[in-house]
């Protein structure tokens, strides 16, 4: 279980310049969004933010858009997206956050309402993955790319977000889970070409992942299963040579923890 971070300033600027290949090899503690500084004026919201009350946040917000006060509102679209994923529903967290960009895509905290969506996003992809049998491979690659795309297009523009750096345990993840699934894809093709494609694929672009090497195992299956005997060995000395981080398990609890305020 990785360790949750608690942001000690309002705004932490990080050092990222650019976004390098190498961000996927980084290590470090996953964390989940925090809540924003504030609450607008009104009972209704604070109580139900403080008892991570999704619909009551929600309902309050309502009410204070009907009043006209739209900063409030603002305010409290990103508290009702904060108790909403801290009461598992992602979807109206999503919603929720997605307004707030709608109404002001240029506001102070649009770096973290972005954030809130992608995470809620995330955690629908994860959902997907509750049951006892995994998703289809097509599902799972969509809501893994479509939570993938919003923590990217956080971390591309906004350079100077806090948040941007929270961020990168969660795409780690991602990567992980697109690659588990074009393997199983790789797997459940009924064409051995197909599946040599998809296992490549992988191996391609995800080879600091550990699913890098299931995939050289999976094509010297194949190719011994064919009699390539060279062949299969060939993969088999590759597989040896794989860094050590591409060899170890999948990360399944990074980027899971409960969200966390913003100071």
């Amino acid at each position: 279980m990785i360790c949750k971070t608690f942001l000690k300033e309002r705004f932490r600027y990080t050092a990222f310049a650019v976004f390098p290949m190498g961000i996927w090899m980084m290590s470090g503690c996953a964390t989940a969004p925090s809540a924003p500084e504030s609450v607008p004026e009104g009972p209704d919201l604070q109580a139900a933010v403080a008892a991570s009350d999704c619909a009551g946040a929600r309902a309050a917000v309502a009410r204070l858009e009907g009043a006209g006060t739209s900063a409030a509102v603002l305010e409290g679209r990103l508290q009702a997206a904060y108790a909403c994923l801290h009461a598992g529903h992602p979807e109206a967290a999503f919603e929720e956050s997605r307004r707030f960009l709608q109404a002001a895509p240029r506001h102070t905290h649009a770096d973290y309402a972005r954030y809130l969506a992608a995470v809620a996003r995330f955690r629908q992809w994860e959902a997907l993955h509750a049951g006892e049998d995994p998703p289809q491979p097509d599902r799972d690659s969509t809501a893994a790319r479509g939570a993938f795309v919003l923590f990217r297009d956080l971390v591309r523009g906004y350079p100077d977000s806090p948040y941007r750096e929270e961020a990168v345990p969660y795409l780690m993840r991602l990567r992980q889970g697109l690659a588990a699934a074009e393997l199983r894809a790789a797997r459940a093709a009924a064409d051995p070409e197909e599946a040599l494609a998809r296992a490549q694929y992988v191996e391609k672009h995800y080879g600091d992942t550990p699913q890098a090497q299931e995939a050289l195992a999976l094509r010297a299956e194949i190719h011994e299963a064919r009699g390539e005997e060279a062949r299969a060995r060939a993969l088999r000395r590759r597989m040896d040579r794989l860094p050590a981080d591409a060899m170890g398990e999948a990360g399944e609890d990074d980027a899971t923890e409960a969200p966390i305020p913003l100071p």
